[in-house]
């Protein structure tokens, strides 16, 4: 997916999922194999599931994301030139 992709989809998302940046809204990870997902609500990890994309698990308990999980970093980068 391109940067000018990206930056689309972000912008369509947000007002639903939210920014994640200074936001009360929902945050954008990856799994270990870099698919990109979101959290809504608060955007803290409270269940696992497993990505779409390749199966693996996403998400977290309490709050607290998987260590193998991470935030997707391209989605900060337009949170914040956004």
């Amino acid at each position: 997916v391109s940067d000018a992709e990206k930056a689309m989809l972000f912008a369509a998302m947000a007002p639903d999922v939210g920014s994640g940046i200074g936001s009360f809204g929902g945050h954008w990870f990856q799994c270990r194999n870099g698919h990109t997902y979101t959290i809504g609500e608060c955007g803290g990890a409270m269940v696992r599931s497993q990505c779409p994309e390749c199966g693996a698990t996403i998400g977290g308990a309490s709050h607290a994301l998987d260590a193998d999980n991470r935030v997707d970093e391209d989605f900060r980068r337009f949170a914040t030139t956004s």
